[in-house]
């Protein structure tokens, strides 16, 4: 099959949503199909040995130089929406109608975070022989506040209506995301979507990293820590953990707010900060913690509609996991049905669950077996899951 993917978001931009595209593309080659990337020039803020790793079977790669410097209300006024980074859509959608006619039958596929892939996918949809939207997470999740931001929210909604209805097929990162879109924009035909998980592989090869916990074991988490990943919560339940005489070091590796820093330093956690320099590091983290803490998104709704990406990733690895979250998350589902993976799961909404579920870890010394949750998320299996679901619904059109 002929794919041209659009991806704001790209390689060598150090961006979440450009190493899950790049582990997608890399696997739809690998797999025979012929991938073709157009995506903006991005400032390299990755060395090319990890672009190398990450995408060594993608060889079409189309580049168009952005202006998202320059601030310009016009073009936010023309597409409909809120993002600054409409001045790149009209070069955007003039490049890839080039590209889709180089190739018969191309199946267009809009990697969808940021809002741009969509918006500008949407333009280019009849260009295509099939427009499949993928949403990395829910969208819109993140809406503005204020009278002009309620103004701009109609337009956010407006295009994702246009996403979930006017594209041939959707695919998602988990199932639970159907009920997000089924309450935000009513019934919605879920034969239309199809499951495409993140893929863990490849592993980043570990580069050098100074461990600050020489000599003591520690808990990591990586990423973002604020309030919306429950740092709070997790403080809470470390100084549980101090009171049992339990006291391993904790170490954020990402970013962090202030007032969250000042919380977990003023706990009397052994807390250290450091900031993620390369993907490199963050797998020298993952393969030197004694335990991986994998806190969810906080949520508002009755279920969880994600799934973070770097919860697959360490499913890749034989270290130990803690997920912090809800019962109603995929990850709470995975930890149940594989239980010889060694996913530890906390829940969240139980005070003492994280303390209870990470002295356990810390004192385990089984070797997880992760074989066969590996191959929910290997490339060669997503995208053969993929490839055949697409096939299956082309001939039920």
């Amino acid at each position: 099959m002929n794919f041209v993917i659009f991806s704001y978001n790209f390689l060598p931009l150090n961006d979440a949503e450009a190493f899950c595209t790049a582990r997608f593309v890399n696997a739809l080659a690998e797999n025979g199909h012929n991938v073709h990337v157009v995506t903006m020039e991005h400032p390299r803020q990755l060395p090319e040995d990890v672009v190398q790793e990450l995408i060594p079977a993608v060889r079409n790669i189309t580049r168009i130089p952005s202006r998202k410097g320059k601030k310009c209300y016009l073009p936010r006024i023309v597409y409909q929406t809120p993002e600054w980074d409409a001045i790149d859509y009209s070069a955007c959608i003039k490049t890839l109608r080039n590209v889709l006619k180089q190739y018969e039958n191309p199946i267009l596929i809009s990697r969808m975070c940021p809002a741009a892939s969509g918006i500008i996918a949407w333009h280019c949809r009849k260009d295509a022989a099939m427009w499949i939207n993928h949403f990395s997470d829910p969208f819109p999740n993140y809406l503005k506040g204020g009278f002009l931001g309620k103004i701009m929210n109609q337009f956010t909604y407006r295009w994702t209506r246009r996403f979930l209805f006017d594209s041939d097929f959707c695919t998602i990162t988990c199932n639970e995301v159907l009920r997000f879109f089924e309450e935000k924009f009513g019934k919605i035909d879920r034969n239309k979507f199809i499951l495409v998980p993140h893929i863990g592989d490849p592993f980043l090869k570990a580069g050098e990293w100074g461990n600050p916990f020489v000599g003591k074991k520690f808990v990591a988490h990586t990423g973002n820590c604020y309030d919306g990943r429950y740092s709070q919560e997790i403080v809470r339940e470390f100084e549980i953990l101090a009171k049992r005489g339990i006291t391993p070091g904790f170490l954020q590796a990402g970013g962090i707010l202030d007032r969250d820093k000042k919380l977990m330093e003023d706990s009397g956690i052994d807390f250290k900060h450091v900031q993620l320099n390369s993907p490199r590091m963050a797998s020298s983290i993952f393969l030197a913690a004694d335990v991986n803490l994998v806190a969810d998104l906080k949520v508002n709704y009755g279920y969880t509609p994600f799934i973070p990406s770097k919860f697959v990733y360490l499913l890749f690895t034989d270290r130990p996991i803690v997920v912090f979250a809800r019962k109603d998350s995929w990850m709470y589902q995975l930890s149940q049905e594989f239980p010889e993976a060694g996913i530890g799961f906390a829940d969240v909404e139980e005070i003492g669950s994280l303390a209870d579920v990470m002295e356990k870890t810390l004192e385990n010394k089984t070797i997880p077996d992760r074989c066969n949750i590996q191959k929910l998320f290997e490339g060669k299996s997503v995208v053969s899951a993929f490839v055949s679901a697409i096939e299956k619904k082309l001939k039920t059109r």
